[in-house]
């Protein structure tokens, strides 16, 4: 029922607009931004994004526990996205003075394999790439941080320009095995009730 009141898949449940209102009565202007809207429903639906898969997966979560997350990533290969419901029992949130959620940390592991695949051969510490040699499977946690950017620089076009700061920290060694940030928090977090003071939802359950 969520789904398709919410974010029904054979239909556009969002549009993309001008925050100048006049802007939008240009047609040229009108039509950039509709074929830009299609484009992004295009990637979200397509294959690769798994978005109605994994957003369905969230819903259950707030359904059965009042809190669901999703991930949203940027696709292998530079184009589009890749989205992952995230477990609540993994992932932390907390709010800003305005009860904005702009911080997570999530807990999780990946394979030796994983690792390397997602991090390089270069960052990843000495012991995940002796486990590739012999334990590809044998899994190792980390943790993913992401956070305002206090310290961002305009002028810099990489994760130190953009608004959010994340990190991936291998646990056992303590170190940071990739530095990126976003522009827009990448935690989607969906309460179905919120009771005064607190930051978790609680469900219909």
């Amino acid at each position: 029922a969520m789904e398709s009141m919410l974010t029904p898949r054979n239909g556009k449940w969002h549009i993309l607009k001008a925050s100048d209102p006049g802007l939008m009565k240009d047609k040229e202007v009108a039509t950039w931004f509709e074929r830009k809207t299609n484009r992004l429903f295009q990637l979200r639906y397509g294959g690769r994004a798994n978005y109605a898969s994994q957003q369905h997966e969230s819903y259950m979560q707030m359904g059965a526990f009042g809190t669901g997350a999703l991930y949203t990533d940027k696709a292998l290969d530079g184009t589009g996205f890749r989205y992952r419901a995230t477990s609540i029992s993994n992932v932390y949130f907390i709010e800003n003075f305005q009860g904005i959620i702009d911080k997570a940390y999530r807990r999780f592991q990946y394979t030796a394999e994983q690792a390397v695949e997602a991090f390089g051969k270069e960052r990843v510490s000495d012991e995940i790439m002796k486990a590739m040699e012999k334990e590809p499977l044998r899994k190792f946690e980390f943790v993913h941080a992401v956070y305002p950017n206090n310290d961002m620089d305009p002028q810099k076009v990489d994760f130190r320009g953009m608004v959010y700061s994340s990190k991936y920290l291998e646990v056992d060694t303590k170190t940071i095995v990739k530095d990126e940030g976003f522009n827009k928090f990448p935690y989607s977090v969906n309460r179905y009730v919120v009771a005064a003071g607190e930051s978790y939802g609680r469900s219909p359950a």
